[in-house]
């Protein structure tokens, strides 16, 4: 069981007052991470991707903790289920 995301293209101008998207993630979810939240990947964490939830009806963005090649991903796929998604939309601060 997992969920189903898809990364986002062109996001890449937003940014936030973190060194990184993969510190925004550490610092709105608190949470270390040693893997790729994409399922069944054991390679380390590399960057923050944002990705987009499907099945939502919304179209909110998250970040989550990938390794390049999953962020490269161009179809829909599956992340653990124990995956922190934090907020994307920062608005210009992240609340560092």
């Amino acid at each position: 069981m997992g969920i189903i995301v898809k990364n986002i293209k062109g996001a890449s101008k937003i940014a936030c007052n973190c060194d990184s998207w993969l510190d925004h993630w550490k610092n709105c979810s608190g949470d270390a991470v040693a893997w790729c939240s994409t399922q069944y990947c054991l390679n380390p964490p590399e960057v923050g991707g944002r990705v987009m939830r499907t099945g939502l009806k919304w179209n909110e963005w998250y970040i989550i903790p990938l390794c390049k090649t999953c962020n490269n991903k161009t179809t829909e796929y599956k992340v653990s289920w124990l995956t922190t998604f934090a907020p994307g939309n920062v608005g210009g601060g992240c609340g560092k």
